[in-house]
């Protein structure tokens, strides 16, 4: 019984230390949260930096990489030029963000328009073909060309 109570305040003792809160890493804030292409963010870095480096496409084999001056402040003002995943690093702290378009990009739309139609009309005229009353006999079938 001595062993079973030991087994279980060890396991107990292992639970509540595995979930105390630790230190979490110091966070940029953004403001607004999430970026818009061409509009001004507002970002507050958790510790004083020489240089906030903004890399466009982090991990991919073509990243854009900008620099910003911080001139030792915490406050600093960036623009976003790209859409899509943008990583920020200053010092030791470093955050994931992603910079939004300010509208849906017209080109994406009108590919998504002409592959519907060009889909489900597909798909209608070959169901017109499917069930099209036609009395033909076999022979007649396998005189038609294919298409």
């Amino acid at each position: 019984m001595h062993k079973m109570k030991q087994l279980f305040l060890g396991a107990a003792f292992f639970v509540a230390a595995s979930m105390w809160p630790t230190t979490t890493a110091a966070q940029f804030t953004l403001s607004p949260e999430t970026p818009v292409i061409g509009e001004t963010v507002t970002i507050t870095l958790p510790e004083a930096a020489d240089v906030l480096t903004v890399t466009y496409r982090p991990n991919s084999s073509v990243p854009r990489i900008e620099e910003i001056a911080t001139n030792g402040l915490t406050t600093v003002s960036w623009t976003p030029t790209n859409a899509g995943v943008v990583a920020l690093a200053a010092g030791s702290a470093s955050m994931n963000t992603s910079v939004r378009y300010q509208s849906a990009p017209t080109g994406g739309i009108f590919v998504l328009i002409v592959a519907g139609l060009i889909l489900f009309g597909g798909a209608i005229f070959a169901f017109r073909l499917l069930f099209q009353d036609d009395d033909l006999s076999i022979d007649e079938v396998a005189r038609r060309p294919d298409t």
